[in-house]
């Protein structure tokens, strides 16, 4: 609970530096360089009026304290020093990166390792009932700004940072996000004294030796190294990193860094089938905002939560172009199953209490019998696994909303396919008991009818 304050808090006070930052380039005008050499070092006078509107807004904020008044004040609170997320300071932050990094690259590989350690980190994820969902990596790129796989977040509530001594950082929430690309941004404040990771600006050499940082399987920190085994295109002719460097589950969102220190890509998957086959997608797809005033975050909740009904209204969308499918269109039919069935997971993943979702859910995987069947890749010691899928699905909605006649009679179906005689039963009688409480009261007419 702490936490989730603490997120909130952070979120809010990001929210005002937004607006304050506007406030003070107006104010103070475009003058924010140091004094020309010769010339005395002036203060400028502290904007009462500005300050008092930052201790109103914090104030307003019920979580917040002496302490952390002093903090947001500290960084943001006088339009003489704009704060940490100035332009400006941010340029420096990331020069004193930068030399950072080229001083351990000019000392040895185990000194480079040590100097980019601090900037990554591993992610861990919650859903919307504060259950654990996933696990991944990130990396620092500036002194508030998180790359990550888009699908480690995908379904989160919240998210937090764990450093690598162990400190931990509440994700505040997503800046910017690219779907096809697999890859976001989120908002953190994280110590000044963090070192933030450097991006290289041309396409890697195939050959060049890479190493990747991360935490596959929760081991954080875990270090491996290999070579770009191929630059290659997708279908929108954007560049994929092929890698020998090893990568797990876990991994996703890690940083893949060249032996100058610059960052070239970030883990995303691998080939499970085949051997050492994985792949990175290519730094230059990272989404970033333009340069400005500090972009205010979208909370995480509403972001998934938003996905959760984008992909719940898609499921719909794909079954009306299923039933106006031509019939004899078999292959046309069995790819939009599939595709409401990606929908539908994305669902209820983003949406794990909504009744709808999961009997949608449980009507694709039940279908995917037939597809499966059509393409000649269906396993008859296999087919109650499908059923037993559907039959989940159903259980999960009648357990949401009891009194869901339709998620009964789904059941009833899923598990007369499973041979559960009784419990097929039992679903078909609570789902008739339900249908009768629905119907119109009959009996004797009132006194005085007909």
């Amino acid at each position: 609970m702490l936490g989730i304050q603490a997120s909130r808090l952070r979120l809010s006070m990001v929210a005002a530096l937004t607006f304050l930052a506007q406030v003070s380039e107006q104010s103070q005008g475009q003058d924010v360089s140091s004094p020309a050499a010769g010339q005395p070092e002036t203060q400028p006078a502290k904007d009462d009026g500005l300050s008092k509107r930052i201790d109103e807004f914090l104030a307003s904020v019920p979580e917040t304290t002496g302490d952390d008044k002093r903090w947001a004040a500290s960084k943001f609170g006088d339009p003489a020093h704009p704060g940490f997320f100035s332009d400006e300071l941010i340029q420096q932050y990331r020069a004193k990166s930068r030399r950072t990094i080229e001083a351990a690259v000019s000392a040895d590989f185990p000194s480079l390792v040590a100097s980019v350690k601090s900037a990554v980190f591993t992610i861990e994820t919650r859903n919307s009932r504060g259950e654990p969902l996933k696990q991944g990596s990130a990396f620092l790129l500036d002194a508030y700004t998180v790359v990550t796989n888009l699908h480690v977040v995908d379904g989160a509530a919240s998210a937090r940072l764990i450093g690598a001594h162990e400190e931990v950082y509440e994700v505040l929430g997503l800046l910017e996000a690219d779907e096809r690309s697999d890859l976001v941004t989120l908002a953190s404040v994280i110590p000044e004294e963090a070192i933030a990771l450097q991006v290289a600006h041309e396409v890697p050499r195939e050959g060049e030796r890479v190493f990747v940082i991360g935490a596959p399987r929760g081991l954080s920190g875990t270090v491996t190294d290999g070579l770009v085994a191929a630059v290659r295109q997708d279908a929108d002719a954007r560049v994929v990193l092929q890698i020998t460097a090893p990568i797990s589950p876990g991994s996703s969102g890690s940083p893949v860094i060249n032996g100058s220190g610059f960052v070239i890509g970030i883990a995303t998957s691998q080939i499970v089938e085949g051997q050492n086959l994985n792949f990175a997608m290519d730094v230059a797809r990272v989404p970033l905002q333009s340069s400005g005033a500090l972009p205010v975050p979208l909370p995480l909740s509403v972001w998934t939560d938003s996905r959760g009904r984008e992909a719940l209204a898609a499921t719909a969308a794909v079954f009306a172009k299923i039933k106006a499918c031509d019939e004899d269109d078999v292959a046309a039919r069995d790819r939009l199953w599939e595709e409401r069935l990606e929908y539908a997971n994305r669902a209820v993943l983003c949406m794990p209490d909504s009744t709808e979702a999961w009997r949608v859910k449980g009507a694709c995987e039940f279908f995917m019998w037939f597809v499966d069947i059509h393409r000649g890749r269906f396993r008859f010691a296999e087919s109650d696994e499908y059923f037993r899928r559907a039959r989940d699905a159903a259980t999960t909605a009648t357990h949401l909303d009891p009194n869901d006649e339709g998620a009964w009679n789904d059941l009833a179906v899923y598990c007369d396919m499973l041979h559960l005689t009784a419990e097929a039963k039992s679903a078909r009688s609570r789902a008739l008991k339900l249908q009768a409480a629905k119907a119109p009261a009959t009996g004797p007419l009132p006194s005085g009818g007909r």
